[in-house]
């Protein structure tokens, strides 16, 4: 499906069902630090929807939202439960009128005809001690195939959960310590499944080579570049502009 975004667009770190900055922000409007009336607000995975409902959270936001025209959009992150994540959500609750659930592979459509791509998912480090806990933890919470994208070279943005690993992240399951290390002893395929997953983002920016890609997942704030694709990772509940013109300053 494809989405018309507006002047104003914003993408929001993991919430993890956390959403009382996002409700403050909703309350006041003002251009400077919250959101202006009419904004459009992407949230990158990781949305706290870890049943096939959706959590009333977001009715309440959309209660807020609503009143200002603002919309926003939803994508499963690599803990959210990928069932709930469907069109059907937006066109049949009311109390959701404003709040969009993205499927995968989803389209965005900028004012200025430039157009985006949603690619939602990831590996979850932490799921050896999800099994072990009877946390939840989904089969199917990896990053989709993009072999049914008929015209790759088309999106200019990216908005995804995961995403090239950031500088600022070090994982070493060398050392005897640390929480990735023990992951690591414990899951003995995850090291290759993160692995295969960097070279899925590898392989993805040189097929669709877009301008830029925003996601979260890392639970840091970083910008930097890959194969010049300008790449900003989002921490959590960071609220950060979206620039869809072809020359913006770095944020």
């Amino acid at each position: 499906m494809q989405f018309q975004l507006r002047d104003n667009v914003f993408v929001i770190g993991d919430m993890h069902g956390n959403l009382q900055s996002l409700m403050h922000s909703l309350s006041i409007s003002t251009s400077k630090t919250y959101f202006p009336d009419g904004s459009d607000i992407i949230l990158l995975g990781d949305c706290g929807i870890v049943n096939k409902g959706i959590p009333n959270d977001y009715r309440a936001a959309n209660k807020k939202a609503a009143k200002r025209d603002i919309r926003i959009y939803l994508f499963r992150g690599n803990h959210d439960n990928p069932k709930a994540y469907s069109h059907h959500w937006q066109k049949e609750d009311p109390q959701l009128s404003n709040v969009y659930i993205m499927e995968d592979l989803d389209e965005f459509v900028f004012p200025n005809g430039k157009q985006a791509i949603v690619i939602p998912g990831a590996v979850s480090i932490d799921r050896s001690y999800r099994w072990e806990h009877n946390w939840c933890w989904f089969a199917d919470e990896a990053t989709p195939s993009l072999d049914k994208l008929e015209d790759k070279k088309k999106y200019s943005i990216i908005f995804s959960h995961s995403g090239p690993k950031p500088p600022c992240i070090v994982n070493d399951p060398g050392t005897d310590c640390g929480f990735f290390a023990d992951c690591c002893k414990k899951d003995k395929n995850l090291l290759k499944d993160l692995e295969d997953e960097q070279m899925y983002w590898s392989n993805a920016l040189k097929e669709i080579a877009p301008e830029r890609i925003y996601f979260g997942h890392y639970h840091c704030s970083e910008d930097f570049e890959v194969d010049g694709v300008r790449c900003r990772v989002c921490d959590i509940g960071e609220i950060v502009p979206v620039f869809y013109y072809s020359v913006y300053p770095r944020v």
